[in-house]
Order: C-alpha cells, then structure tokens, then sequence
C-alpha cells in the first residue's frame, strides 16, 4: 500500500536516531525483531509522528489506520515483519 511506501525509507532513517515525542495526544509504540529499536508513532491534531518527528505524508490519516496497515505489512516490507504496536 501507499503508505507502507511512504514508511519503508522514512522508518528507517527514523531508526538511526532518537527523538522525543513531544506533547502528543494519542500514541503507540511499535517494535518488531527487524526494528533496531522501538519507536512511537503518535498523532496530534490530525498529524502523525514517529518518534516526535512530524510525517507529512500521513497528515489527516487516523493513528489507528496508519497502525493497522504497519502491522498488516501487506507490502511484505523486511523492516515490518511481525511488527507489533501498543
């Protein structure tokens, strides 16, 4: 999918460094056995975060959407198989 797309390169340069998440509203913490280390992913008025870093790409769609297609993997990404988030 689309967004899976969107995540692959972006999740991984996220990956290499830590950032705080801020003042967040809602969020989940993912973490897999192809993930370095686990990350959130929040939302905030209508925007997605990983790691407090804001996805532009995402902006306007649900954290819980956005949760439910990493977990999916329908893409078959390596880096979101068996990718779990809380």
């Amino acid at each position: 999918m689309r967004i899976i797309k969107i995540w692959a390169p972006i999740l991984v340069m996220l990956l290499l460094t830590s950032c705080q998440k801020g003042d967040v509203d809602n969020c989940s913490t993912c973490e897999g056995p192809n993930v370095a280390q686990a990350f959130d992913v929040c939302e905030e008025n209508g925007k997605i975060f990983v790691d407090g870093e804001e996805i532009p790409e995402l902006e306007g769609i649900s954290l819980e959407r956005v949760i439910r297609e990493l977990e999916a993997n329908t893409e078959n990404e390596e880096v979101f198989e068996d990718l779990s988030c809380r």
